[in-house]
């Protein structure tokens, strides 16, 4: 039989305290959130002590419509993600052709996941994107049931209408300082693609126009225009 101690108990009170406290939070913002002002919650890690990495799957799974992500370890950021069908269908048509490519022209050489994967930086930042790439040669670097823990090699996010642009383009900026070689910021609302990469100026390509992988998806040719196609 295990015997805690009694700084021990208190631990583990606190602790049950504050999930409980954060989940509250959470289911709230996942049943109200698109009626409340304020769709982005903010909590300070300072505030909330640790929180483990089972507890933050779980959390994410418990709730669909929240995109759940921390920043360095000072905040856990809570933001009310409907998924509306429109960006959902494009974002499954620009997997289809990332998958394609994958298996035909790149020989198997990566994998990619959607935003249902978390990917966990080297400063302990816990973030979705729509799209994460990772090459084949550093999958094996990935501990079994857990987060992505190597810096992917291409990023995508599609901005929605519950997005910050400023915050967008932040988090963007963040991938390239954290190693990423390309990142891709897909803005409808712009009829854009904002290209980032590191030591060069944004490039913002119309959907109307070829967005290539560059040397990172070499061969990879897309319009994003055709993505919105129902058909």
């Amino acid at each position: 039989m295990e015997i805690w101690t009694d700084d021990e108990i208190d631990l583990a009170v606190e602790q049950a305290e504050t999930e409980a406290f954060v989940r509250h939070i959470a289911d709230n913002l996942s049943f109200h959130g698109a009626k409340m002002k304020n769709k982005n919650i903010r909590l300070a890690m300072k505030d909330l002590g640790e929180l483990s990495d089972d507890f933050f799957v779980k959390l994410s799974s418990e709730n669909q419509l929240l995109q759940i992500e921390t920043e360095n370890m000072t905040s856990l950021i809570l933001k009310y993600m409907p998924n509306y069908e429109e960006n959902q269908r494009c974002l499954s048509n620009l997997l289809d052709e990332l998958f394609y490519w994958n298996r035909v022209k790149n020989g198997k050489q990566g994998q990619f996941y959607d935003s249902n994967s978390t990917v966990k930086f080297a400063d302990g930042s816990k973030k979705e994107p729509d799209i994460t790439y990772i090459l084949k040669s550093e999958l094996k670097l990935i501990p079994q049931k857990s987060f992505i823990t190597v810096t992917p090699t291409f990023l995508v996010e599609w901005f929605s209408t519950y997005d910050d642009l400023e915050e967008a383009q932040a988090k963007m900026n963040f991938y390239i300082k954290q190693g990423v070689k390309l990142a891709w910021l897909v803005v409808p609302q712009h009829a854009q693609t904002y290209i980032y990469c590191p030591d060069r100026e944004i490039k913002a390509v119309p959907f109307s126009e070829i967005l290539t992988g560059e040397d990172i998806l070499a061969g990879f040719e897309i319009k994003i225009d055709s993505l919105f196609d129902e058909n």
